[in-house]
């Protein structure tokens, strides 16, 4: 095989030579080439988590990485295009994933949880899971679960549909999700 005929993996600061022949490689849907196995586990293994849970009781998932956007249960890829996630670096080695909706959702709450703490944020997605599994849950929420340099933390956010925002700050806060606001419109 010539060097120009060598199919070399498509991720970042990779030179993996892949053999096309024996199916060494993975696809990635997000850069639209192959990568080698070990990119795409470890892209698959530190993704971002995004579960959808809606008023009649679905669940759905999605990983989102930076190689690949995929339901974990089946393998199927999805577009990775309603999501943008980005590294926030801290520091030289330390930092944050942060993803995001490209639009139509609004992110209505974010916390940090911690290994062997009890969070808000551990509570919220409890009662939300609970909610969409007895079939009472007002309205979609997506949780999305990001990973950080910390082994023993994972930032999370809530997210709803942009004409849902104020509906979730009464269902989460009560008649307390009002003050200071001029309208309950």
């Amino acid at each position: 095989m010539t060097d120009e005929q060598e199919l070399v993996c498509a991720a970042p600061m990779c030179d993996v030579v892949l053999d096309d022949e024996y199916g060494d490689g993975e696809y990635s849907n997000i850069l639209e080439a192959q990568v080698c196995r070990s990119c795409f586990q470890s892209d698959t293994d530190h993704a971002s988590a995004i579960t959808m849970f809606s008023p009649d009781g679905e669940v759905s998932r999605v990983i989102l990485g930076d190689l690949v956007a995929m339901n974990p249960e089946y393998g199927d890829y999805v577009d990775a295009s309603t999501w943008r996630r980005e590294w926030r670096a801290s520091s030289a080695w330390r930092g944050h994933y942060d993803t995001i909706f490209v639009s139509g959702w609004h992110e209505v709450e974010e916390d940090l949880l911690l290994w062997g703490q009890r969070t808000d944020g551990q509570d919220l997605g409890e009662r939300i899971q609970r909610e969409c599994e007895a079939g009472t849950l007002p309205f979609e929420v997506s949780v999305i679960a990001d990973t950080t340099s910390n082994l023993f933390a994972q930032g999370i956010s809530f997210w709803v549909r942009d004409e849902d925002a104020m509906r979730f700050a009464v269902w989460v806060k009560g008649e307390a999700a009002y003050e200071g606001a001029t309208s309950r419109d």
